[in-house]
């Protein structure tokens, strides 16, 4: 082993013993829930009531280990289709200019979200023909009703059959025949009418407005095939949206038909549609700085971390609506998080980490991520540092760091001929940030990772691998140590005792 290897190993002695206390566990166990994040659906109603067990969690997150977890910040293939990083010498550029290429590459930085699906909106570079045939494809067939119940009864049976079994949770009391299947689920839906616009929230601020316009028109639009795409205050890319049960596109003859079923218009009366696309206009930030937040430090004291969130963005919300906000059943991106709480507070805690104790036999899941919360808590949690507010700054952040931009620089003289020098290096490095912060002594499984990939090492260069990874993983913000580094922890410890 080489002395650089060897001082790396002494001085991550402490931290390996601070993840190894992040894997004990208080005795007894405490009642808690989590609360899936990350999934979205125009169906308001298909998640039940937010609360879900913890394989299902783990499977709807947006975690590195799970199908859905190839949308968080250190999804390497994902996230390395952002935008070029190589310089005209062929090299990456400054961190600066990486963040200037990659805005320029998504186009305006204030365009729509990369989890807008391509299944839900219209797209806007096709003909007029082209787009119309879109829109009539994404809409209901038949003659155009107001009534709620004649609209669910078009649905399969089996479709009504799993949307009463989420609704009512028990199939005990489900009627034989549709038509009793479609009154209970009409009267269902119109009774929690108000609290399900949450739902439409998270979808953004957009679908807000399809509603209180179609609201304002007395629950119904008719548009001519020659007007589709000029009509007064609907965007093209809204027309066919469908938004069960708020919301009904039906295709004529004559063009579409947008209704807003009766029961829901008398259910929504009075609502205050300002207010709504307010909260849905500030969830998108919201939601996004937790992110940044949970992969920064792994769990997240809601209560705790309010201050700061607070203090980062320009409209945060207020407490309560931000809890109301997370209890939500689902949220209009991919979020890296669950919401964990033992009924007094709230936690935020990252995918991987549940994934973690969903493999764990000897306990619960609740209890495993309990003890994973009261190790977080007896460190104070670090910042994120200034100007960091979403996961590209901090991606940004993290490939500034010189310990980074040195792994990238021996990545990019290592790329096999048959690659593409920013998306293999882009991905590695992702790889090599995610596996540094759950734990310093991965270094090995990275230089592993990285011949599996293609690079051809020799003993010298393997070496310098780990050596370069080692260093990477000192300067990374850990979990097991609330965000600090190893290095600021391993400073920390050696620091003199101003009281002595």
């Amino acid at each position: 082993m080489s002395d650089a290897t060897q001082g790396g190993t002494k001085q991550d002695q402490r931290s390996k013993q601070d993840e190894a206390r992040h894997d004990e566990h208080a005795d007894g166990a405490q009642k808690a829930e989590m609360h899936g994040g990350g999934n979205s659906t125009h169906d308001v109603g298909k998640h039940g009531d937010g609360a879900i067990g913890a394989r299902d969690v783990g499977k709807r997150d947006a975690c590195g280990t799970h199908e859905a977890g190839r949308r968080d910040d250190v999804s390497a293939r994902d996230v390395g289709k952002r935008g070029e990083r190589t310089g005209d010498d062929g090299k990456h550029g400054t961190g600066p200019a990486r963040r200037e290429r990659r805005h320029n590459s998504d186009g305006d930085e204030h365009s729509a979200p990369a989890w807008a699906d391509a299944d839900d909106c219209i797209p806007i570079d096709d003909d007029p023909e082209s787009l119309l045939r879109a829109v009539e494809s994404a809409c209901w067939k038949g003659e155009p009703t107001d009534r709620l119940a004649r609209i669910l009864a078009r649905l399969p049976r089996e479709d009504l059959e799993r949307y009463y079994l989420r609704l009512y949770e028990s199939a005990e009391h489900m009627p034989r025949s549709v038509s009793g299947i479609t009154q209970r689920l009409a009267a269902r839906l119109v009774e929690g009418a108000r609290d399900r616009l949450a739902d439409v929230r998270g979808l953004g601020p957009e679908y807000v407005e399809q509603l209180r316009i179609v609201m304002a028109a007395g629950g119904r639009i008719d548009t001519p095939k020659d007007d589709v795409f000029n009509m007064d205050g609907l965007s093209h890319a809204f027309v066919g949206a469908t938004l069960l049960p708020y919301l009904v596109t039906f295709r004529t003859p004559e063009g579409i038909t947008r209704v807003m079923p009766r029961e829901i218009r008398e259910a929504l009366a009075g609502v205050d549609w300002d207010e709504q696309e307010d909260l849905a206009r500030r969830l998108w930030p919201t939601l996004e700085y937790l992110s940044t937040l949970v992969q920064w430090r792994g769990i997240v004291d809601v209560e705790q971390a309010y201050p700061e969130y607070a203090a980062a963005l320009p409209d945060p919300m207020t407490r309560d609506e931000l809890i109301d906000t997370l209890l939500g059943r689902y949220t209009p991106l991919p979020t890296p998080y669950v919401l964990f709480t033992d009924d007094v507070k709230y936690w935020l805690i990252h995918g991987d980490i549940v994934a973690s104790a969903e493999e764990e036999r000897s306990q619960s899941v609740p209890d495993y991520l309990m003890g994973c919360v009261r190790c977080n808590a007896e460190r104070a949690p670090r910042p994120l540092p200034p100007d960091v507010t979403t996961q590209d700054d901090l991606l940004d952040w993290i490939t500034e760091l010189p310990s980074c931009e040195e792994l990238m620089d021996f990545l990019d003289e290592h790329v096999p001929e048959d690659e593409d020098l920013y998306q293999w290096t882009w991905e590695l490095t992702c790889a090599g940030y995610d596996l540094a912060r759950k734990s310093p002594a991965n270094s090995e499984t990275f230089c592993e990772l990285a011949r599996h990939a293609g690079c051809r090492l020799r003993s010298k260069s393997a070496k310098r691998l780990l050596r370069l990874h080692q260093a990477f993983a000192r300067d990374v913000p850990r979990w097991a140590l609330n965000g600090w580094s190893t290095a600021q922890d391993v400073a920390s410890t050696m620091a003199p005792d101003p009281s002595a």
